[in-house]
């Protein structure tokens, strides 16, 4: 059984362990998971305690995926430091038979990635660049904004039918705050069914979710 694939600044396209990941078989399909460096850099860097739930919310997000056999997952760690990714070693270690389904590396060329290899749906934070990327590229976004304008973002993804945004399925508290709170909306009970209902929702609607990328390009 193969390995996952992990790289250290090294591009995807010219990392040869991935070449595998790059070739699916037409009956394939690619999830792309980066919460980009703003959150699993900067933000894990302020606040050190959110490691284990940026963790535990990764790992709900890769669980879903696993459901569908005919995906497969990438997912860039953004340089996170030991601490996540050592947690994420731990994940692995329990997904046996389905291990070979996961890649993931630190760094990517993401305009490449997107343009060359246009994986079937892009899970992020909902940063400007990326969905400008996405849409680019013609690939379906599902959103999970943490703070600032990620949150508009995830609005923007929405109301164009671009993609999912789990922004609007709940609110923390009185629905007002700039900052969601991962403990009290993605990991609880009913965070966690809206990101599967999430993720099974956009995996549904990829064709209909692109064919309004393409209207949004012209």
């Amino acid at each position: 059984m193969s390995n996952p694939a992990v790289s250290t600044h090294e591009s995807i396209l010219e990392n040869t362990r991935l070449c595998p990941l790059l070739s699916l078989k037409q009956d394939r399909k690619l999830v792309y998971i980066n919460l980009g460096s703003i959150v699993t850099g900067n933000m894990l860097d302020k606040h050190p305690t959110y490691c284990d739930p940026l963790v535990r919310l990764y790992m709900l997000v890769m669980n879903c995926v696993m459901e569908n056999s005919d995906y497969d997952i990438l997912l860039i760690t953004s340089n996170s430091g030991e601490n996540f990714e050592a947690m994420f070693r731990t994940y692995l270690t329990r997904l046996s038979e389905n291990k070979h389904r996961l890649h993931f590396c630190d760094w990517i060329n993401q305009v490449s990635f997107l343009r060359d290899h246009q994986p079937a749906m892009f899970v992020y934070h909902g940063g400007g660049n990326s969905l400008r990327e996405a849409v680019t590229a013609c690939v379906p976004l599902l959103v999970i904004p943490f703070f600032g304008d990620q949150l508009c973002t995830a609005n923007v993804v929405h109301f164009c039918g671009i993609g999912r945004s789990l922004r609007l399925d709940f609110s923390a508290g009185d629905g007002n705050s700039n900052t969601i709170d991962m403990e009290e909306t993605y990991l609880t009970a009913e965070g966690q069914r809206y990101i599967g209902a999430g993720l099974v929702d956009v995996m549904s609607r990829l064709e209909g979710f692109r064919a309004n990328i393409e209207k949004l390009k012209q």
